[in-house]
């Protein structure tokens, strides 16, 4: 996935107009983060009736929820996370096969306080989640961990682009950093963006993605040793 070329900051008045209602669309083997634009892909009919009712709204709104079992194609109330990402629709337009391709632009974390309906597509009532904004320097020492290990990570696996590790030197908010790691990495799982996504504190954030960043470093060593 290409890194996209800036990142829209979503002010409070855009936060505080997210209605308290919005349909849902289930992502099978992507997970979706604020500010963060991204291209996706839907083929069931529930997904395709909640896009439809998206692009015909006004704020053209959509909460982005993972499921926990992507091979699952009818999803009910368990088979969804609590915490997903409302966006908006930038682009929507049909594909060969049936399938609706969208361009989303992430607003801000939501959690599903309860779901109204699951026919004709899923509607869910939502609270947001307000984003952190502590800029101590323990905060500051961690942004700057992470922009380090990038840098290494990319020096090390090669499959990663040199232009991940420009990015993350010139990124100055750590929300954003940290949610750009785990979004754009592909060897990342699915479970660890969710876990990214669902750590509101954002040191903790911050710690978990240097973990993850960590233990990714260490499987590519120890692939580079046993090559040699």
């Amino acid at each position: 996935m290409a890194l996209p070329d800036t990142f829209e900051s979503i002010d409070q008045d855009k936060l505080e107009q997210i209605p308290a209602t919005l349909p849902v669309v289930p992502l099978r083997g992507t997970v979706a983060f604020p500010r963060i634009p991204m291209p996706m892909h839907a083929g069931r009919e529930g997904s395709r009736r909640a896009l439809v009712e998206v692009a015909e709204s006004q704020e053209k709104l959509v909460l982005l929820i993972a499921q926990r079992e992507r091979e699952k194609d009818k999803v009910g109330e368990g088979d969804l996370y609590e915490v997903g990402t409302v966006a908006k629709v930038l682009q929507l337009y049909a594909a060969p096969g049936g399938l609706l391709n969208f361009v989303i632009q992430g607003y801000a974390r939501a959690r599903i306080r309860w779901f109204n309906q699951f026919e004709p597509y899923i509607s869910a009532t939502i609270d947001i989640l307000e984003e952190p904004n502590d800029r101590t320097p323990s905060i500051e020492a961690l942004q700057r961990e992470i922009q380090s290990l990038i840098r290494r990570y990319v020096e090390l696996e090669g499959a990663v682009p040199e232009e991940a590790a420009q990015w993350a030197e010139k990124i100055d908010d750590p929300n954003l950093l940290a949610d750009l790691v785990a979004a754009f990495l592909p060897e990342f799982t699915d479970v660890q963006k969710q876990q990214v996504l669902e750590t509101m504190a954002l040191e903790d954030r911050l710690r978990l993605v240097i973990k993850l960043l960590n233990e990714q470093i260490e499987i590519c060593c120890s692939m580079s040793r046993l090559r040699s």
